[in-house]
């Protein structure tokens, strides 16, 4: 005889009949705490973002510097130009065009620009 030979033919478990009910709730509550802890990390992120963000108006005519985003090392160039701002397509987005290279056309975002300013000459 084996231990198995002695075994009951059928096996019943007790189940909670509001188990489904039960799990469905404590999954929604943890559901809204992670929606509120997103929430709460994005709203903290973009306050440390926007303590130091300048908000740079750009007008047409306007001269700038293009960051060059392709940089192989440290020696490479950090910015191309000088650009001049021919047309705005939103409120973050222009059309620029090469000063001395007027073929050289380029659609670029606000956050890929920075102004040139022209130097005063002291006579």
């Amino acid at each position: 005889m084996f231990p198995f030979d002695q075994q009951q033919p059928l096996v019943t478990l007790s189940q909670d009949p509001e188990h489904k009910t039960k799990l469905n709730q404590h999954l929604s509550v943890l559901t809204e705490q992670a929606k509120a802890k997103i929430l709460e990390q994005q709203r903290k992120y973009r306050e440390r973002y926007d303590r130091y963000r300048t908000n740079p108006i750009y007008k047409i005519n306007d001269i700038i510097l293009v960051k060059t985003l392709n940089k192989r090392n440290k020696f490479d160039i950090r910015y191309e130009g000088p650009f001049k701002i021919t047309q705005q397509l939103g409120k973050k987005t222009f059309i620029v065009q090469h000063i001395k290279k007027h073929t050289l056309v380029r659609q670029v975002t606000i956050d890929v620009i920075i102004p040139l300013y022209e130097r005063k000459r002291m006579n």
